[in-house]
């Protein structure tokens, strides 16, 4: 037949195609004469057509009254099993994940929107394998919920239900906060007392103003930053952390003349936590007295001597860290002060 010689791969090679040509040719004009709807009956494909045509016009208005219900339904169902389910209330934000230090208390909030029920229940899963239920109490005037949960020792996760919507589920990661493990300490002293550098104990910090005292810090955790609160001061100093060991951290106090009094250590670990409850470390500054001098030779406060006479003078210089240089300063009867610097040769360190 015409539809079959005219299929492509019908003719070989070599075969008459003006033939197959002239076929189709007739074959058409005799088609046209032929009235097919007398053939095929077509009444039932319109009315089945007609009958789809109106379910996908009903279907269409339903998933419009439908929305946003409908439209979330046909996402589940063909795109993402990650879409909520609707629901006559919905949890439309909550408080997540948090990380809090071992023993605080934390408050977990929740937002409904839809039917507002009179309370919410929290479904709480201890990293010990303990499941609680406590009930979140709706907030006057707000379509919020919230639950304070006290001292808390273990990390969970967590799930709000709200009528029948629910969120998904939140953790709260529970963590030490940072902490001093150890102090050492290290006192420079001024360069002109001679006497360099010596551990100290942090339970007698007896400190020479002038002195620089080194702090080194070990953390319990990392941290990501420190200072140290000084007292009798205003200002705060930073410490530093090592880097490769964020457990170290280094600082310098220089020690002034009056007003510190201590100091402590606070801390901030990676997660934000700040240390708390710091030991204060009391601080005693000592000031570098003026030498004290005395005249062991006269004896009497006035010599009555000669004109052209010598007196012996002898005395005796005491100083915390050594005399650098003497000078005596002396008057004859009503004359003018006079000095003269002394050698010190054979002197002691003091």
């Amino acid at each position: 037949s015409a539809l079959q010689l005219t299929r492509p791969g019908a003719l070989r090679g070599g075969e008459a195609g003006f033939m197959v040509r002239a076929l189709v040719r007739q074959t058409e004009e005799l088609a046209r004469e032929v009235d097919f709807e007398s053939i095929v009956k077509t009444d039932r494909l319109r009315r089945n057509t007609a009958w789809l045509l109106g379910a996908i016009g009903v279907a269409g208005l339903l998933y419009g009254l439908g929305s946003p219900a409908s439209n979330a339904l046909l996402r589940r169902a063909f795109l993402s099993a990650t879409v909520e389910v609707p629901r006559k209330t919905r949890v439309a934000a909550f408080t997540g994940d948090l990380t809090i230090g071992r023993g605080d208390p934390v408050t977990l909030t929740a937002t409904a929107t839809g039917v507002i029920p009179k309370e919410g229940t929290l479904s709480v899963r201890y990293a010990s394998g303990r499941n609680q239920d406590f009930t979140m109490e709706k907030n006057e005037g707000a379509p919020t919920y919230s639950r304070r949960l006290e001292s808390v020792q273990e990390s969970f996760t967590y799930v709000i239900r709200l009528n029948d919507g629910r969120s998904r589920v939140g953790r709260v990661n529970v963590v030490p906060r940072p902490t001093v493990a150890r102090l050492e300490a290290r006192q420079q002293f001024p360069a002109y007392t001679g006497l360099g550098e010596a551990r100290r104990s942090l339970a007698d910090l007896s400190l020479l103003s002038g002195s620089r005292l080194f702090l080194n810090v070990t953390a319990n955790k990392a941290v990501q930053s420190g200072y140290l609160q000084l007292y009798g001061l205003t200002n705060r100093l930073p410490l530093k952390v090592s880097q490769g060991n964020p457990l170290e951290l280094q600082g310098v106090l220089d020690i002034p003349a009056t007003n510190l009094t201590g100091f402590s250590v606070h801390l901030t670990d990676t997660h934000g936590l700040q240390s708390r409850d710091e030991a204060v470390y009391r601080v005693d500054v000592l000031p570098d007295r003026v030498p004290v001098v005395k005249i062991t030779h006269p004896e009497r406060r006035e010599e009555l001597i000669t004109r052209k006479a010598r007196m012996l003078v002898a005395f005796e210089a005491l100083d915390d860290f050594g005399i650098a240089a003497v000078r005596l300063r002396y008057r004859i009867d009503d004359g003018e002060t006079k000095a003269i610097d002394l050698a010190l040769d054979n002197r002691t360190d003091r």
